[in-house]
């Protein structure tokens, strides 16, 4: 089968949705299918075509930006090319570009998938709010255009305003979670490297440092938690710096956890 899966970002890109993306297109090649990933050129030292893991990749190039979203001219025409020759065309939204999409996947009769991943959630301001109307419109489009929708869970699908309207095609698919074993001599070079103590509280985040994952919760909670565990520790995973759109947001968090000393750890991106 020859599926065009489409997203704004993909790896390199570091996201749930992006490391999403990745292992499915990965799986879905490695099952003999054809996958094709039509994706921006958010950096313009990526190759504009390559293939990764049986993935063929094209990366189309960016205009500007608005808030998270970003404006490819060529995606129509490219997507047109590319929709022709696919049995399936899978899109995952938020998605600016999902909308138009899904309506040429029609008009050309072919089946749509769509993954929703999440309602959008972004900093205040005039810009992301005009992003925020339009994504929002983006996604009902495209919603109502798909043949099917996925999401993670079904309790996050009932109990979702978005797509209370759309259950009746709504299917719960719990996301592609690769667990790897690791050694004692691993969880012993960790300890060390980050001077982990016997005994101490461990609070372990993974995500990216944006306003959907609410950070400021954990960072403004720590000093009840220290209270009773005076040497408590948490350990952020995953990026916290020069994310698009978020750079308001980190600021104001950043002011928070920089209170808080040697009980926040950033960690960076780790396998």
């Amino acid at each position: 089968m020859n599926i065009l899966i489409a997203l704004t970002y993909y790896r390199p890109h570091y996201s749930g949705l992006t490391i999403y993306a990745e292992r499915e297109a990965r799986a879905l090649a490695a099952r003999g299918h054809r996958v094709t990933i039509l994706t921006s050129r958010f950096d313009k030292s990526l190759p504009a075509h390559e293939i990764h893991d049986g993935v063929e990749i094209v990366r189309l190039d960016v205009w500007f930006r608005i808030s998270k979203g970003v404006i490819m001219p060529s995606i129509l025409p490219q997507a047109w090319k590319l929709a022709r020759k696919a049995d399936i065309v899978h899109l995952h939204a938020p998605q600016l570009d999902a909308a138009p999409l899904a309506l040429m996947a029609r008009m050309l009769q072919k089946p749509v998938v769509l993954t929703y991943h999440c309602d959008l959630s972004l900093p205040s301001g005039f810009v992301h709010y005009l992003a925020n109307q339009a994504s929002n419109l983006a996604n009902q489009v495209t919603a109502r255009a798909a043949d099917i929708i996925i999401h993670n869970t079904q309790d996050y699908a009932d109990h979702s305003h978005f797509l209370q309207p759309f259950l009746g095609k709504v299917r719960a698919v719990y996301p592609p979670v690769e667990v790897v074993p690791i050694s004692e001599d691993q969880r012993t070079s960790f300890r060390q490297k980050y001077n982990l103590l016997p005994g101490q509280r461990i609070v372990g985040m993974a995500a990216r440092l944006v306003t959907e994952k609410g950070v400021e919760y954990l960072a403004e909670a720590l000093p009840l938690v220290l209270q009773k565990h005076p040497n408590a520790r948490v350990l952020f995973v995953g990026p916290y710096r020069n994310l698009i759109g978020e750079e308001q947001y980190a600021q104001k968090v950043m002011r928070v956890i920089e209170r808080l000393g040697g009980h926040w750890t950033f960690l960076g991106v780790v396998t």
